[in-house]
């Protein structure tokens, strides 16, 4: 949205439709349950801040450093 509103023409990923995203997600998803230790699934919808902090203290687990 960002990128339109500057008159930044939209890249091949974003002209991709609905069913294409959702095809990748799910590949992802297949892939994060496969191997929890590579990947970590978090909720994009919740408030920057939460999202952040989620981040922050998942990163600090994995890396071993005090929470």
């Amino acid at each position: 949205a960002r990128q339109r509103r500057a008159g930044i023409a939209k890249d091949r990923l974003e002209n991709e439709g609905r069913e294409f995203h959702e095809r990748v997600r799910q590949a992802y998803l297949t892939m994060a349950q496969a191997e929890p230790q590579r990947f970590v699934v978090l909720n994009g919808a919740q408030a920057f801040a939460a999202l952040a902090e989620q981040i922050l203290v998942t990163v600090r687990q994995r890396c071993g450093l005090k929470v």
